[in-house]
This record gives structure tokens, C-alpha cells and sequence, in this order.
């Protein structure tokens, strides 16, 4: 009884721990980040670069599993590492004060990288001590459950800094740039309190293959072949939805000529559609498999980039519906894309050395992302310079489609071959 009342108190702050690093991210990441890198002067390969660079953090995840091989607690891991790494976030709110100056920008791209860099030795242990705490049957539905309450916590956050970006738009127009920087402050507490959550996780022992070093235990996961075609797939994943997804905003900003504030309003009414479709593909996750919803949620995205294209050619009234329409789209791709790849990896993996299984299959998908966001920006510049923008966008978006039908081939593949 008291074994199942203390793992229960443990799961209820993981979602405790979910929430408040969803609603940081929310107010430090996504369109907000992408308006704020844009008030520093930063142009697409900035932007691209800092909508892929949470995914460096990952990159940090064998560094975590190292660690847990050596012996140290995965809880210890998370603890120490998260509460460095939210200390960023204030630096990045006070480089709002400097933001003329010619290194600020740099400054900023230092605060985040290093941010996701030391954040993702904690998120490398993370996810083993997930793996080893949470029973297996309840895998799927608690993580669909912490996903839902993530994105309420979302959609509110986007819902409050949207109040204060335009307030402050409205009223004090030549300091907009201190919103975004109140925003970021507010994340930094948020980022103080999830790690406060973490305190009261039970700590899970991760079980490992007696005497084999940490080099060895790589070289004998990376001769499964189950595990390098779950590398190329989530990292292909990865790279296809962060070449197109930091870009969005720039588009409506840049393209459609948007207002902040009706891109936050799009983007929550995205996360709201993202909440009521959690139940859906909970179910759907446990009838067809992880690899199915991922194909489901990469026809979706494919609908959404030839809905984008359509709109630069009708009315600005009429590309208000269609983006409506577009970002009710995305709320449901997004979730079927990120619970089917969070789920691949968790359910596959085995107990005895997942840290390592886990931080490979984890670094293959920081690589896909890291890459698309650099590469995508670096394309965008290029087709910037020799079309018309709407030209520019509307090929962009082809190679963006042409990326998710690759995916959809692929993910047959894997069904085919039993993977998932």
C-alpha cells in the first residue's frame, strides 16, 4: 500500500514537473522566441538555428548516460543539471536591456545553447528513470495524461502572453521588447519550480549488463538492427517537422502580415486541439502502433504545407480561415508525431542498459533537428535572394512536403518489418 501510495505521489509530480517545464517553453520558446530572436536583428539561419537548438540539448544525453553507467543517480542527474541550466533563461531576459548592441545576439544564441546543453544531461537520465519507475502497462495512457495537462498549461501561457504582448503593443509600442523579456523572466520561476517537483520523484535504480563498460554497452546496442532503423526513422522524423515548424511564424509575420498577437491566438487554438485529441491517439497509439499514428500525424503535415501554399494566393480574409484551419490541423498532427516518437523508444528499449539505447536513439534525433533547422534557414536565405517571396515560400514548402513523404515511405518499411 505504501509502495503504490509513494509511486503515485511520484507520477502526480511528474506531471507537476511536466506542466511547469511546458508552460517555460511555452513563454521561452516557439513564435515567442522567434519575435524575440527577430527584435535582435536575427535573420532566418538565426532563427532556424534557435528553433533546432533545444534538440543540441539532446546531443548531451550520452554524456547523462555515461554517468548513470558509472553509477550516479538518475535522479541526482536531473536535479543537478536542471537547476544549472534554468539560469539561462534570466540571462536571456536581461540581454533585452543590451539588445542594440552588436554581440547580443550572439549573447542570446550562448544563453540557449548552453541552456539546452546542460538541461539535456538532466533530460538524459530523465527518461530512463521514466522508463524504470512507470510500469509498462501504464506506460501509453500516463504519458498521453501528463501530455494533456502539459498543453492546457500551454495554451494558457500562450493565452497570458498574448494579454501582455499586446498590452504592451498597444500602450508602451517602443518597449515591446521588455514583454518578451518579462516573459522569459516568468519562465525562469516556472523553470525553479519544476525542478522543486523533482524533489519529491522517487529515485528508480536503472538496471545494467554486468562488467561492460560504457564504450562496450554502445558497441552492443549499436549492433541491433531493430535500434539503428528506430535512429534513421525518428531522426528523418525530427528533421522534417523542425525544417518547416520554426518557420511558420516567420511566414505569418514576414508574409502574411500577421500581428503577434493573432499568431499567439492561431497557436492556442492549436494547442486546444491538441488537448482534445490526446484521447484519440491514446487509443489509436494502442490499435494501430506507435509507427502508424507517426504516418498519420505526417499526412497531416503534409496537408498543412499545400494549405500554406494556398493561402499566399487568396485574400487576406480568406487566408485568415485558412490558417485557422491550418493550425487546428497542426494541434492534432503535433500530438500524433510527438507521443508516437516518445512512445517508439520507451516501449521498444529494454530494461537493462535503456540509459544507453534511449541517449543513441535520443542524439539520432538531436542530429535530424539540429540539422533541418540550419539547413532550412541556409535554403530559405538562398531562395529568398533569387525568387519572389512568394515564390521563395511556396518552394520551401514543396521541399518541406517532399521531406514528409519520405518519412511515410519509410514508415512502412518499419511495419513491415515488425519494428514497432
Amino acid at each position: 500500500m505504501a509502495r503504490e501510495t509513494n509511486l503515485r505521489r511520484s507520477l502526480n509530480n511528474v506531471v507537476y514537473n511536466g506542466v511547469a517545464v511546458e508552460s517555460l517553453n511555452t513563454l521561452a520558446c516557439g513564435p515567442i522566441l522567434t519575435a524575440y530572436i527577430m527584435m535582435f536583428g536575427g535573420g532566418p539561419v538565426a532563427v532556424g538555428f534557435l528553433g533546432s537548438i533545444e534538440f543540441f540539448g539532446w546531443l548531451s544525453h550520452l554524456f547523462s548516460s555515461y554517468l548513470i553507467n558509472k553509477g550516479e543517480k538518475v535522479k541526482l542527474i536531473s536535479l543537478r543539471y536542471s537547476a544549472c541550466s534554468r539560469i539561462f533563461y534570466l540571462m536571456a531576459a536581461l540581454l533585452a536591456f543590451v539588445h542594440t548592441s552588436h554581440w547580443a545576439l550572439y549573447a542570446l544564441i550562448f544563453c540557449f545553447s548552453a541552456n539546452y546543453l546542460i538541461g539535456g544531461v538532466s533530460g538524459g537520465a530523465f527518461y530512463p528513470w521514466m522508463k524504470s519507475l512507470i510500469p509498462q502497462k501504464l506506460m501509453g495512457r500516463f504519458f498521453a495524461e501528463r501530455c494533456r495537462w502539459m498543453m492546457v498549461a500551454n495554451m494558457l501561457c500562450y493565452g497570458f502572453s498574448a494579454a501582455v504582448i499586446y498590452l504592451c503593443e498597444r500602450y508602451l509600442p517602443d518597449h515591446i521588447i521588455y514583454a518578451y523579456a518579462a516573459l522569459l523572466a516568468i519562465a525562469f520561476f516556472l523553470g525553479a519550480y519544476s525542478v522543486y517537483t523533482l524533489f519529491y520523484v522517487k529515485n528508480a535504480e536503472i538496471e545494467r549488463i554486468p562488467n561492460k563498460s560504457f564504450l562496450s554497452g554502445i558497441v552492443y546496442a549499436v549492433h541491433s538492427k531493430i535500434l539503428l532503423m528506430l535512429c534513421l526513422f525518428l531522426s528523418l522524423v525530427n528533421f522534417s517537422t523542425s525544417f518547416v515548424t520554426p518557420f511558420f511564424t516567420v511566414f505569418m509575420l514576414k508574409k502574411v502580415g500577421l500581428t503577434m498577437p493573432i499568431v499567439i491566438l492561431l497557436t492556442v487554438l492549436s494547442q486546444l486541439i491538441y488537448i482534445i485529441s490526446t484521447n484519440y491517439w491514446a487509443k489509436k497509439i494502442n490499435k494501430k502502433g506507435s509507427v502508424s499514428v507517426l504516418g498519420y500525424g505526417s499526412v497531416l503535415y503534409i496537408l498543412i504545407l499545400l494549405l500554406f501554399i494556398y493561402c499566399m494566393y487568396v485574400p487576406f480574409t480568406m487566408s485568415l480561415f485558412f490558417l485557422a484551419v491550418i493550425y487546428a490541423l497542426l494541434g492534432f498532427a503535433r500530438f500524433a508525431i510527438k507521443l508516437g516518437a516518445n512512445n517508439m523508444p520507451l516501449l521498444w528499449v529494454p530494461r537493462k542498459n535503456s540509459h544507453i539505447y534511449l541517449s543513441l536513439i535520443n542524439v539520432a534525433r538531436a542530429i535530424g533537428s539540429a540539422i533541418s533547422g540550419i539547413v532550412a534557414g541556409v535554403v530559405l536565405l538562398k531562395l529568398e535572394a533569387v525568387n519572389t517571396a512568394g515564390v521563395a515560400w511556396t518552394l520551401f514548402w514543396i521541399i518541406g512536403i517532399s521531406l514528409f513523404l519520405i518519412t511515410l515511405g519509410i514508415s512502412k518499411y518499419i511495419r513491415k518489418e515488425s519494428v514497432c
